[in-house]
């Protein structure tokens, strides 16, 4: 699996632990949380280099970032967004960036997949390419 974005990370970090604590932050955090690692899937290789660009980052974050979280946070975060980021394409499905899509990473991952994900702008259209039944996923 590819490594997150670092300006996918640092936004990541930005708003899921130094947000206000409004209810709409506090929604966020709690989703965001809710988002599984598949930590049991990634390579020792991959977890590795984790823990290298964590601890790379850690003198780039302010005493209030890291009075926030923990460098369990940031190995945890790295895991969401590797399972669940999205790259972003243009109409020509070449890659521009990528986000976190909350709804869309309630998605299962199918190696015969009955839907397709484009996007229009900045908004995760998913397109089913067959008929998919009530109850199938």
């Amino acid at each position: 699996m590819p490594l997150p974005t670092m300006d996918l990370l640092i936004q990541a970090f930005h708003l899921i632990f130094l947000k206000d604590e409004g209810e709409d932050s506090i929604r966020l955090r709690d989703s965001f949380a809710s988002l599984c690692t598949n930590e049991q899937h990634w390579t020792n290789e991959e977890k590795t280099s984790f823990s290298q660009v964590a601890g790379a980052l850690k003198p780039f974050f302010s005493d209030e970032m890291l009075e926030k979280f923990r460098f369990d946070d940031m190995i945890k975060t790295f895991f969401r967004l590797g399972s669940n980021a999205f790259t972003i394409s243009d109409e020509e499905i070449r890659p521009v960036g990528s986000g976190i899509f909350l709804l869309g990473s309630m998605l299962n991952h199918s190696c015969c997949p009955n839907s397709v994900q484009v996007f229009e702008g900045k908004t995760l259209v998913v397109k089913a390419v067959e008929r998919i039944d009530v109850g199938e996923e």
